[in-house]
C-alpha cells in the first residue's frame, strides 16, 4: 500500500517538475487531500482483511476449518455492509467448496435480501441447484425468485419440472415444491392483468394430474396406490412411502 502511494506522489512531482524526482519520506505534504484521505480508508480496509485473507489463503488447514474461515469472513463483510464485497467473497467461498449446502444456502438468502437484482439472483440459484440439486429449500426459493423476477411461465414450468426429476431426502420437500408451485400459479393468475402470460386455472389441476397419470411423483414410483421412495443412507436402502389417498387429501384442500 505504501509503495503505491509512493508511486502516486512520484507521478504528482513528474508532472509538475517534467522529469522524474526522488521522493522523500517528507513529501506527504504535496498529495492533495481527497487522495490522503482515500488512501487511509483503503490502508485501514487492508488492515482489516489481511488476516481473514491469510486464513482462507492457507494450504495447510483441513477443508472444514477452511469453510469456517470463509463463513467467518463472510460474517465480517455482511457487517461491514457493502454488497458488493459480499458478493465477491461468496464466489470466492463457493469456487472453492461448490457443493457446501450451507454456503448456496447462506448465498442465496443473502441475494434475496439485499441485492434482489433479478438476472444475478437468477444466476445464483442456478448455479446453487446445480451443485446441490437434492435440497428442496434451494428449488422451492428457486421458483419464488424467479416469480418475484416475473420470468415467464415457460421458465418457471421448466424449473419446476427439474426439481422433480431430483432426489430429495424427505417427503415434505415433495410436498413444498407442488405447493409451492401451485401458489405461485394461482398468484399469477390473480395479477394476469400485470404479467404476458396469459394462464387457466386448470394449470394448477394439471400440476397434481400430470403426477397422478404417469403413476410418478417426482422421483417416486407407485405400486398397489402406495408411492415409494428409495433413498440411500451409508449402506442401508430406506423405502419410504405414502398412500396416494393422502396426497389427493392435500389438493382438496387447496382453493382451485
Amino acid at each position: 500500500m505504501n509503495s503505491t502511494l509512493e508511486a502516486y506522489k512520484a507521478w504528482e512531482m513528474e508532472g509538475e517538475h517534467g522529469c522524474v524526482l526522488e521522493v522523500k519520506s517528507n513529501d506527504s505534504d504535496r498529495v492533495p487531500s481527497q487522495v490522503a484521505s482515500a488512501y487511509q480508508r483503503a490502508l485501514d480496509m487492508y488492515n482489516a482483511r489481511v488476516q481473514l485473507e491469510k486464513q482462507i489463503s492457507r494450504q495447510d488447514t483441513t477443508d472444514t476449518e477452511r469453510l469456517n474461515q470463509y463463513i467467518i469472513y463472510l460474517k465480517f463483510e455482511q457487517s461491514a455492509g457493502d454488497p458488493a464485497r459480499v458478493q465477491v467473497l461468496f464466489e470466492r467461498a463457493v469456487a472453492d467448496f461448490p457443493v457446501s449446502v450451507d454456503l448456496w444456502l447462506d448465498y442465496t438468502r443473502y441475494m434475496d435480501k439485499t441485492l434482489k437484482v433479478g438476472s444475478i439472483v437468477r444466476n445464483v440459484y442456478s448455479r446453487a441447484t446445480r451443485n446441490c440439486p437434492w435440497v428442496g429449500d434451494l428449488w422451492v426459493r428457486y421458483l419464488l425468485a424467479l416469480e418475484r423476477a416475473r420470468a415467464s411461465e415457460g421458465e418457471i414450468a421448466s424449473v419446476f419440472e427439474k426439481s422433480l426429476q431430483c432426489s430429495f431426502s424427505t417427503l415434505d420437500e415433495y410436498l413444498d415444491l407442488f405447493l409451492t408451485r401451485v401458489d405461485g400459479l394461482r398468484r399469477r393468475i390473480s395479477f394476469a392483468s400485470e404479467i404476458e402470460d396469459v394462464l387457466e386455472y386448470s394449470l394448477i389441476k394439471e400440476t397434481f394430474q400430470d403426477r397422478s397419470s404417469g403413476k410418478t411423483f417426482g422421483c417416486a414410483r407407485m405400486l398397489d396406490g402406495l408411492y415409494y421412495f428409495d433413498e440411500l443412507s451409508g449402506s442401508n436402502k430406506i423405502t419410504q412411502c405414502f398412500s396416494s389417498n393422502s396426497f389427493l387429501s392435500v389438493k382438496e384442500k387447496i382453493m382451485l
